[in-house]
């Protein structure tokens, strides 16, 4: 299930570049055909983004990606994972102060 699918997600141990992130879902998950992702069109678009909450990117354009993701329509949740997490960034990118989510160990989610 989705647990076991996030589960294999490799960790590459790189950089943390959210608003990269939340472009590649705009652009490749939603603006794209949905019949051609495995969306149904009559669905409602939910982003679930799990991330330590420190993205490296610059404020512009870390904002700009949780703008657009946003005007999408969207329900945008964020899903802050450690310790050290930036609460303010995890509310730019949720589309609501109730999507956002605080763990401090993904091993609770399971």
């Amino acid at each position: 299930g989705i647990q076991a699918a996030v589960t294999a997600i490799p960790y590459v141990g790189k950089s943390t570049l959210t608003g990269l992130a939340l472009d590649t879902a705009r652009v490749d998950l939603i603006e794209t055909d949905a019949l051609s992702v495995g969306r149904r069109p009559d669905a409602e678009t939910v982003v679930i983004v799990l991330t330590d909450g420190n993205t490296q990117e610059s404020a512009p354009v870390f904002l700009a990606a949780t703008d657009a993701i946003k005007a999408t329509g969207a329900e945008v949740f964020a899903l802050g994972i450690g310790q050290d997490i930036d609460q303010t960034e995890l509310e730019q990118i949720a589309s609501e102060q109730e999507n956002v989510v605080l763990v401090e160990d993904i091993a609770v989610l399971g």
